[in-house]
């Protein structure tokens, strides 16, 4: 059975959504955008999954709410994510935070729970929480499950900083795949092992510590689910040599995330989280 995933990237670029941009004159869109491209790309490493978009993936309109939520009824989809990113004022100030919108208690409300910690962790800015939002188009007229995500304010002078980090937006959109992908039980796709592949086990006790495989996995070339991959590694494939470590994930010549993996650390290194 195929699970269909909907979604948007709130608003529409090149000015065509009144106000929506940070004081500088970046638009909402642009960084929304990022963020569901990400989201996308990861859902598509799983079985059994069909996503689709319902705002002008060119940004060049700003879809109606109801033709959003019309489509993805019409579609059959069986929830419906939409990524957005705050504002309070439009002039610069010092607010902060994400916070994660659903409504009713049931599956919206466990979606959210599911993907709110993910967000908190990619954009490591104040966690506003999950709230209700009855009074979002995007929640009420979707016939499925829905959660709305608003990952920061444009016009923070903290909250900016992330928002103009593409790596940050990008882990926000992959962390909120991963999650839901966990939630539904989906079963990841077996990655090509390319034959340039050169990261290899190591039995060196430098470094910061080792990795051993617990669940078959990948490295990737950044630190970012979205990275280009290096090759597939599995369980018994023996130790790798940890060089360094960033916001989840464990550098052995490449970036592996840290939920498939077991780290042992070398108590000689103090290890800062990145």
């Amino acid at each position: 059975m195929t699970l269909r995933i909907g979604g948007c990237g709130g608003h529409g670029g090149f000015g065509v959504t009144l106000g929506k941009r940070t004081p500088d004159g970046e638009f909402e869109w642009n960084f929304n955008n990022k963020v569901w491209l990400a989201f996308e790309k990861t859902l598509k490493q799983y079985e059994g999954v069909d996503v689709r978009r319902f705002d002008d993936p060119t940004g060049r309109t700003d879809v109606p709410l109801a033709t959003r939520t019309n489509g993805a009824n019409a579609w059959g989809a069986d929830l419906y994510v939409s990524f957005h990113h705050n504002a309070n004022t439009g002039k610069w100030g010092t607010w902060s935070g994400v916070e994660t919108f659903s409504w009713g208690s049931g599956q919206s409300q466990k979606i959210a729970e599911a993907v709110h910690p993910a967000i908190v962790s990619a954009y490591g800015l104040t966690n506003r929480g999950i709230k209700n939002g009855q009074h979002l188009h995007i929640l009420r007229k979707t016939n499925m499950p829905a959660v709305l995500i608003e990952g920061g304010f444009m016009d923070s002078t903290i909250d900016i900083k992330k928002l103009r980090d593409d790596k940050v937006l990008e882990s926000a959109g992959s962390g909120v795949a991963h999650a839901i992908a966990k939630l539904y039980g989906l079963k990841r796709k077996e990655a090509p092992m390319p034959v340039e592949a050169k990261v290899t086990p190591s039995k060196q006790t430098q470094g910061i510590g080792v990795l051993s495989i617990i669940e078959n996995t990948v490295i990737r070339k950044e630190a970012v689910y979205t990275a280009d991959i290096i090759r597939a590694i599995k369980p018994g494939e023996g130790e790798f040599l940890v060089h360094d470590y960033l916001t989840g994930w464990y550098n052995i010549g490449g970036w592996v995330y840290k939920d498939q993996v077991k780290f042992t650390p070398n108590n000689n290194v103090l290890i800062t989280k990145g």
